[in-house]
């Protein structure tokens, strides 16, 4: 991993393969639902956001999902010596969450709960908040 944005991606990758893995689709409308659930021929499970999952894949689905945070966590930790990447990956997630906008911090410390503490959010949040001029 190169870079913080290149660990994003590399997640964003593994949860795409995972939804295609466990058929995860997609319906708003009843008519796409439905269309959808015949084709599978079996129950579906509701796992919110208008995503729906195969009876049979709730198990795979879930654990998929755990282990790609841990995945990222390990990943995050494994990151958190070097200086730079840590400045970076706080300072994407603070933009991210709008914390410069609302001066809340709440959400990224929950986000990285494990791998860097509140002190390490707060020093970047008062290095870049003056940078945003809203």
């Amino acid at each position: 991993m190169q870079t913080y944005l290149d660990l994003k991606n590399k997640k964003s990758e593994k949860y795409n393969k995972l939804i295609d893995d466990s058929k995860i689709f997609f319906a708003f409308s009843n008519d796409r639902f439905k269309e959808k659930v015949d084709k599978l021929g079996e129950k579906v499970v509701d796992i919110g956001a208008g995503g729906f999952c195969p009876s049979s894949k709730v198990k795979e689905f879930s654990s998929g999902i755990k282990n790609i945070e841990a995945w990222h966590k390990e990943t995050l930790k494994a990151m958190k010596e070097k200086e730079a990447f840590k400045n970076k990956a706080i300072a994407y997630e603070l933009n991210n969450h709008e914390c410069y906008y609302t001066g809340e911090i709440e959400d990224v410390v929950e986000f990285f709960k494990g791998v860097y503490t509140l002190e390490d959010i707060k020093k970047v949040y008062k290095k870049n908040v003056d940078k945003f001029d809203y």
